[in-house]
């Protein structure tokens, strides 16, 4: 563990491990182990990491542990219900806040192709899997995804988000197929397996990782493009995938999104998010207002950038639509 702000005195919770030692006043461990233990050692305060991703064992912990502070860290606290257990939200920088200040990345989108979903069925708040694999897993639109990125991507080292193992196969095929690159991970893939993989990613050996779900939090890789091919209705997903993206690096200049999901069109930008909840989730469902649509992105008919609302030149390729006379005539007799 690295230490960065003196602490050094730390134990860790986790099997054998090496640093196993409950006398030191911090401890790290997973919720998925201390869940699992009879005996949780004492302390005055509890961080919880990752906090939107909600465990029943949480709300036990803390109504056993009602006289201690609980602290949930999160960049996307908008859990249903997760106001239920924590009293206030802070929020220390918005998405937009961090790219003005340069600790992450400019981007752009561009949404060159658009799915059919309807009938597709939603399950726990998203898509259904088998229903969304269907309708995203047809030739044209994994051939779309691969000619637009040879159009749009720059070669830009990039991570491509499917629906299922089959999807993402038949996208990793498409691209070998062109000549390009590409590596596949999903949850079978083991971890030196993983370590090869993301040093040939970093090294330029390859261009494109497809991934099923297993990389949208905890890395910290050289990503400059995002193919997102897996629609989702999930603001934290959508916002997880799309972090991966914004991380700074050298000579960086922006993070280019290619939505072929139509996501963007339904929940707006990543930096839009943030908007949507001003508080903590209470379990209660939200009534959608006009102003929600107001946020959503416009497409530029001719090149498919992601236009910001009420913008009218694209910024893109400087395609002007033009006005349409919303006059109307009547013929009087």
């Amino acid at each position: 563990f690295p230490v960065t702000i003196g602490l050094e005195a730390i134990g860790v919770i986790q099997g054998q491990h090496e640093m196993t030692d409950y006398r030191q006043p911090v401890q790290v461990c997973s919720v998925q182990t201390l869940q699992r233990r009879r005996h949780i050692p004492d302390a005055d305060l509890v961080i919880i990491d990752e906090a939107h991703n909600w465990f029943r064992f949480y709300a036990q912990w803390m109504e056993q542990w009602n006289a201690i502070p609980f602290i949930g860290l999160s960049a996307t606290p908008y859990t249903k219900g997760l106001g239920k257990y924590y009293q206030d939200m802070v929020v220390a920088a918005t998405t937009q806040e961090l790219i003005d200040l340069g600790w992450l990345s400019q981007f752009k989108v561009y949404a060159p192709s658009h799915p059919d979903l309807k009938g597709v069925r939603t399950t726990a708040g998203d898509y259904n899997e088998a229903d969304l694999e269907k309708a995203m897993d047809k030739a044209p639109l994994v051939a779309d995804i691969v000619e637009t990125w040879q159009k749009h991507g720059q070669n830009r080292p990039t991570l491509c988000y499917a629906v299922t193992r089959v999807h993402a196969k038949h996208i990793q095929e498409q691209f070998t197929q062109a000549g390009i690159s590409c590596g596949y991970i999903d949850s079978y893939t083991d971890l030196d397996e993983r370590r090869v993989i993301a040093k040939q990613f970093a090294d330029g050996d390859l261009k494109v990782i497809c991934n099923v779900g297993v990389l949208t939090t905890g890395i910290d890789w050289d990503v400059r493009c995002i193919i997102l091919a897996r629609p989702t209705k999930s603001d934290i997903l959508f916002q997880q995938i799309i972090g991966r993206g914004l991380r700074t690096a050298h000579e960086k200049d922006y993070c280019l999104i290619l939505d072929h999901s139509d996501t963007h069109l339904r929940l707006g930008f990543v930096t839009d998010i943030d908007e949507k909840y001003p508080t903590l989730c209470d379990g209660k469902p939200k009534a959608k207002t006009a102003s929600d649509k107001e946020l959503l992105p416009k497409e530029c008919k001719k090149c498919h950038f992601l236009k910001p609302p009420k913008v009218h030149v694209c910024p893109a390729c400087g395609f002007k639509p033009e006005a349409v006379d919303k006059t109307e005539y009547r013929d009087w007799e």
